[in-house]
Order: C-alpha cells, then sequence, then structure tokens
C-alpha cells in the first residue's frame, strides 16, 4: 500500500498581481518516478497546499493529476482548482508545498521533482465591446452554442471558460459589420474593447419622375423627400426591408400613378416611373367672325384660330397669366384684347364683337384661256372676262361666300369651279387649266392613202393608214363636212356632213370605187389585127380585157375574154377575120377591186379586095365613095410597084384616129373600109403612104365628111 510521504515546497514572487481578482490556480511540474511503481492509483496520496507568507492556506487538497502515473519514465502533470478563500487577497509570495507517496518500505516513487510552474487567474475570462448599435446578436461556441446581445448603447459583454479558443459573430438584421467577425485563441485574459463598426444595409429606389424638379416624398423613420433632376431622373436609399408609399409631385402637374407603395423591400427598385402632365385649362368662345387670329404666349408665342362659326378654344398652362388678342384683316374687335391672371380654372364664353372695316376684296388668277367667262352671285348673278392672256379680277364684298365657275364653249376646267366661305381677303393665284373638249371622227376609208378633208377653222386633211383606217380630231360642237378622195377613186358616200359634234364619231367609213378606164378609138386597124386603146386609171395595177363580135359581149372571143393586161393602156388584137366588126371594153384592177367596165369601142377589121386584074400604072387614091358618109365609106387606092404601105385616117385636128392599112402590099388595085360609128360629125383626112424598097415615098391625101 502506499502511504503519504515527504512533502516538496517552493516559494513564488506574486508581489506584481493585483489582489481581488485571480482566484483560480494551476500548477505543473515534472516527475521522475522511483523504480518501483505505485501497487495502485497512488494520485490520492499526492497533496499540494498553497499559502501566503502570512500563514494564511489559498488552496489544501488532494491534487488532481491528469491520470495515474506510469510505472516508469518521465511525465509532465497538471494540477488546478479553486483557491479558498474564494479570492487571492494580496501579498508578495505564495508557497507551494508537494506531498508524494511512499511505497511500503518508505521509499519514494518520485525521485525529481522539477520544472514547477504556477499560473494564478480569474476562473473565466470576459470578452466585451460595442457592436455599434443596440439588439445585435453576437454568437459564439463555448462547449455548446451561445449568444450575447448588445444593449441600448451597443455595448456587450459575455464570459468563456478558461484557455478558450473560438469565434465571435456579430449579426442584426439589415446590417452588416466591420470585422465580419473576431477568432480568439487560448484566451487566458479578459478581451476588452472588441467592438464593431456597424452599417445599415440600403436599397435604392429609382426611376424617371417625368419632369424635372418633380418632389418625391416618402418615410423612412421621418418623412423624406427626394428631387428630381434636370430630366426627370430621381433615386434615394431607404432601409432594409423598408415598407412604405412614394408619392411624386410638382406643382401644375399630374402624375400616374399617383404613387407606388412598396413592402419589406430586399432589392434595388429600378425603372419606378412616372408620367406626368401639365394641368392645363381652356380658354374658349366666339371671335364673331371666321378666321379670327387669337394671339397669346405661354411659354412662346402662340396662336389660334376661329373656325367657321368663329369658335375658338385653347389651352394655357396652370396658373398662367397673358392677354389674348384677336385679329382679322378687315375687323376691329371689341373688346380689343383680354388679360387673365392665375388662371386655374377653365375660362369659357370669352367672347368678341367683330366689326368690319374693309368693305371688298378682289378674287383674281388665270382662267386659263382667253375669253373665258366666270360666273358668280354676289347679291345677283354676275360674271367676268378672262382678258387676251386668260387673267382675270372681279371685286366681292366683304365675308361673301359663294362659288365662282369658269366656262368658254368646247373647253373643260380644272377646278370645275372654287367655293369661297367668308372671305374676308384678297384671294389672289385663284388659277385654272382651261382644256379644250375635242371629239374623235374615225373609220375606214375604203382604200390606202384616201386623203380625208375637212376644214376647222383652215382646211386640213388626214390620210388613210394601211389599213386605210383613218382618225381626226375637231373641237366640241364642230361642224362642217369630211370629203374622201383618191386619184382613180370615187367614194360612197362621196361626203358625210356633220353638224355641232357632241361625241366621237366612229365607223365613219367609205366605200372606195376604183375609176373605170375610157376606152379609146382603136388603132392600126389592119385585115387581121387592130390596136384597142383606153386611158390610163391611178392606182390600177393592171386591166381587164373583153372582145367580141356583139355589143352585148354575148360572143366574146375565147381569148379575150377577161384578158389581164399589164399596166399598159394599149393592147394589140390579133387574129381577127378581115372585113369584121369587133367590140371591145376595158376594166381597170388595183390589186383589190376591179372597176366597172369601161365605155365600148366598136371597128371593123379591114378587107382588102384588089378592085381589077389589071394592073395600075401609077400609084394612086380614090375619093372615098360615099362621101359625105354615116357610118362607113370605101376607100380605093392603087399600087403601081411591091412597096410598104400605110392607110391613115386623122381628124381636122392632125390626130390619127384610125390605121386602116399598115403592112406590104403587092402590085394592085385595093380598098378599104372606114367605120366611123363611134366618131363624130366632122371632116376626116384620109392619108396614103407608100414607100418602096429603094426608099422611094408616095404620100397622097383627100378629105372626107362623116355626117350624123
Amino acid at each position: 500500500m502506499s502511504t503519504r510521504g515527504p512533502a516538496y515546497t517552493y516559494s513564488f514572487d506574486v508581489s506584481s498581481l493585483p489582489a481581488t481578482e485571480y482566484n483560480y490556480v494551476t500548477v505543473t511540474a515534472h516527475f521522475e518516478p522511483g523504480a518501483v511503481p505505485p501497487a495502485d492509483d497512488w494520485s490520492q496520496y499526492m497533496f499540494m497546499k498553497l499559502s501566503d507568507g502570512n500563514g494564511t492556506t489559498y488552496w489544501d487538497s488532494t491534487i488532481a493529476t491528469s491520470g495515474v502515473l506510469p510505472g516508469s519514465g518521465a511525465t509532465d502533470l497538471t494540477w488546478q482548482g479553486t483557491m479558498s478563500p474564494s479570492t487571492y487577497q494580496g501579498g508578495t509570495t505564495l508557497e507551494i508545498k508537494f506531498v508524494a507517496p511512499q511505497d511500503d518500505a518508505g521509499g519514494p516513487y518520485l525521485s525529481i521533482l522539477s520544472n514547477v510552474v504556477v499560473t494564478i487567474r480569474q476562473t473565466n475570462n470576459i470578452i466585451s465591446g460595442n457592436a455599434g448599435i443596440v439588439g445585435v446578436t453576437l454568437s459564439y461556441t463555448d462547449g455548446t452554442p451561445k449568444t450575447a446581445t448588445s444593449g441600448a448603447d451597443g455595448s456587450y459583454i459575455f464570459t468563456i471558460s478558461n484557455n478558450w479558443s473560438g469565434t465571435v459573430t456579430p449579426s442584426k438584421s439589415g446590417y452588416t459589420f466591420s470585422p465580419t467577425d473576431r477568432t480568439y485563441v487560448n484566451i487566458n485574459a479578459n478581451q476588452t474593447s472588441q467592438d464593431y463598426t456597424v452599417t445599415p444595409i440600403t436599397y435604392t429606389i429609382s426611376g424617371n419622375a417625368g419632369v424635372a424638379g418633380a418632389t418625391l416624398s416618402y418615410t423612412d423613420g421621418a418623412p423624406k423627400t427626394a428631387t428630381a433632376d434636370g430630366v426627370g431622373d430621381y433615386s434615394f436609399s431607404v432601409s432594409y426591408n423598408w415598407s412604405g408609399t412614394v408619392t411624386p409631385s410638382l406643382t401644375g402637374y399630374t402624375f400616374s400613378p399617383m404613387n407606388k407603395t412598396y413592402a419589406n423591400i430586399i432589392v434595388n427598385q429600378t425603372n419606378q416611373d412616372y408620367t406626368a402632365t401639365p394641368i392645363t385649362y381652356t380658354i374658349s368662345g366666339n371671335t364673331g367672325v371666321a378666321g379670327t387670329t387669337l394671339s397669346y404666349t405661354d411659354g412662346t408665342p402662340k396662336t389660334a384660330t376661329a373656325d367657321g362659326s368663329g369658335d375658338y378654344s385653347f389651352t394655357v398652362s396652370y396658373n398662367w397669366s397673358g392677354t389674348v388678342t384677336p385679329s382679322l384683316t378687315g375687323y376691329s374687335f371689341s373688346p380689343t384684347d383680354i388679360t387673365y391672371t392665375n388662371v386655374l380654372a377653365n375660362q369659357t364664353s370669352q367672347n368678341y364683337t367683330a366689326t368690319p372695316t374693309v368693305m371688298t376684296y378682289t378674287i383674281s388668277g388665270n382662267a386659263g384661256i382667253a375669253g373665258a367667262t366666270l360666273s358668280y352671285t354676289d347679291t345677283t348673278a354676275k360674271s367676268t372676262t378672262a382678258d387676251g392672256s386668260g387673267n382675270y379680277s372681279f371685286i366681292v364684298s366683304n365675308d361673301w361666300s359663294g362659288t365662282v365657275t369658269p366656262s368658254k364653249t368646247a373647253y373643260s376646267f380644272s377646278p370645275v369651279s372654287r367655293t369661297y366661305s367668308n372671305v374676308l381677303a384678297n384671294q389672289t393665284g385663284q388659277d385654272y387649266v382651261a382644256t379644250a373638249i375635242t371629239y374623235t371622227i374615225s373609220g375606214n376609208a375604203g382604200t390606202t392613202g384616201a386623203i380625208i378633208s375637212y376644214t376647222d377653222g383652215t382646211p386640213k386633211t388626214v390620210t388613210a393608214d394601211g389599213s386605210s383606217n383613218y382618225s381626226f380630231i375637231v373641237p366640241n360642237s364642230w361642224s362642217g363636212t369630211v370629203t374622201p378622195s383618191k386619184s382613180g377613186y370615187s367614194f360612197s358616200p362621196v361626203s358625210k356632213t356633220y353638224s355641232s359634234v357632241s361625241a366621237n364619231q366612229t365607223d365613219q367609213n367609205y366605200t372606195a370605187i376604183l375609176n373605170s378606164p375610157v376606152a379609146k378609138p382603136a388603132t392600126n386597124i389592119l385585115t387581121i389585127s387592130f390596136n384597142a386603146n383606153w386611158s390610163a386609171v391611178p392606182g390600177a395595177t393592171d386591166y381587164r380585157l373583153d372582145v367580141a363580135t356583139d355589143s352585148g359581149f354575148t360572143a366574146p372571143l375565147s381569148t379575150y375574154t377577161d384578158l389581164n393586161i399589164d399596166n399598159d393602156t394599149t393592147y394589140t388584137v390579133s387574129g381577127l377575120t378581115a372585113g369584121t366588126k369587133y367590140f371591145y371594153r376595158v376594166r381597170a384592177y388595183d390589186g383589190i377591186n376591179t372597176s366597172s367596165n369601161s365605155n365600148i369601142i366598136s371597128c371593123v377589121s379591114n378587107q382588102t379586095s384588089v378592085l381589077s386584074t389589071d394592073l395600075p400604072t401609077h400609084f394612086g387614091l380614090d375619093q372615098n365613095y360615099p362621101n359625105p358618109f354615116n357610118p362607113s365609106t370605101t376607100i380605093n387606092y392603087h399600087i403601081s410597084n411591091a412597096c410598104y404601105v400605110m392607110l391613115k385616117v386623122y381628124d381636122i385636128l392632125g390626130h390619127e384616129v384610125a390605121m386602116l392599112v399598115d403592112g406590104v402590099k403587092k402590085v394592085g388595085s385595093y380598098s378599104a373600109t372606114f367605120d366611123g360609128e363611134r366618131f363624130t360629125s366632122g371632116i376626116y383626112i384620109i392619108r396614103l403612104i407608100a414607100r418602096s424598097e429603094e426608099g422611094k415615098s408616095f404620100v397622097q391625101t383627100k378629105k372626107m365628111l362623116l355626117l350624123k
């Protein structure tokens, strides 16, 4: 068994320790045990006594070690406890005595006791300071989570256990703290002045008030305001979790919305806009005459104009002061003006009396054409006439209302008329555009190139196109005659007459008739042939020839029925029987149309006979027989040598009208017949011409008289 052994005593200078401040003691020491370990927990036999030099004992108890001493080897042990009396009363020294156990034989277990350290302190330490505001919670952990709360002045204090380590964190809704927390390590002394700086958390409400200078009112603890800048923007801060109403205001304005209400704001509020509408008032009444100008100044010079009944209305700013003056050329007004001061309500029935000062006004312009008549009514129906340049001017009475209408035969006008209401000033530049009224006459002339002639002031023509169509314009109410023409053609109808044309005239068609050629007497009449002759027809491209032995052409010569003759006016008809009477006629053709038949020409082919077997001894031409004659006569002639013979008939003017013989004749006496049926009465010349091979000629002439 272990028993209480010898005591070890140590003294310490504690003169620097203040009295009444410390009541807890901690002792640490180094032990080296003996060779034989104790048989049990011998620490119950180890005691420590703390006393001062005056004999006062503050602590005397069994040492509470950190554990059972090991059986061998050195170790450090700690003893701690509360002093009794509870507080140290002060002094210069403290004395510590250790009583160690010994074994049954009386040998100590401790061979060395060294490095003794004594710490005298409070049982617990204090952390204190100011959190910056009342109601701050300071959170920390000392064994378990704990808190302390700041007082009305923001101060706080709390105790922590001996040798405490941990973090203290201040917090309160709506606030931030600097520093955000404080960390402590192995605290063995009071921690004072552990202060924090508190900053309220705020949020911004911002937007545009709609007008510069608007006041935004709200309450955050106390009534507050913010003012919109030069462009209407505003911004202010409110407390964390703020609730309240913001109301914009500015004299002379209303706002939409009227206010905005917020609840528990914990974020910035942007774009909190308002629409500002100026408060205005209306000034209205009647000026007494339409078109009156009412002049006033509201920031800048402004005007309003009275309507057709003289009524007017305009708005002015809130609290407006100024003068309204009516004016209109030709009028004076009573009152001459009306003055207003600090207008805060609509001003109605602000009437004036208008009195004319000018009695007439001029309406002038250009009618678009000389001689136009401008009709209007000013008490009575009146008119004026545009001059040679189309200009016009007339006077109407003051405040005249009416319509002016231009007119002129064969013309339309744009505008058709002009209407005026309550004329109170000269009306210039009242122009019209005059447009001649025309109509079209059109149709088909029946042939290309036809000339359509008419008179519209002067003689005029238009030519039918390649499809024979034509078109021309005449003025309104035109009267006249249109005549188609083309060389070689006649037309049906010959012309068309128009009277007071007032609409387009379409399908004014003509039928073009190709003229018939004039058949002329046959020439070079021989025994078996003659030349058929006719006049040229303009426009004809060729001719068609008929030859028959009767005037009714019931016995036509097959070769000469509708014979196509190129564009020529003579054709030799051959293959005839001597002494036979033939008839011929001609038609013209233009590639499309065929004319009617020409007149009929007859002729008798020569019948050459030898009068006797006696050969003549000289050339000679006998007088015809009978003479005078109607319609035919016989002509005898004599040939003394074989030669070329021509026997021709001429009229009194020397024109050849018939060739009775044209060919070589042998020596002999011959006769030829001249048919004068198609000729007029009168003297005709018969001439015999004979030419020998040697170039000698014989010519003899006789006169004949045809009487019908």
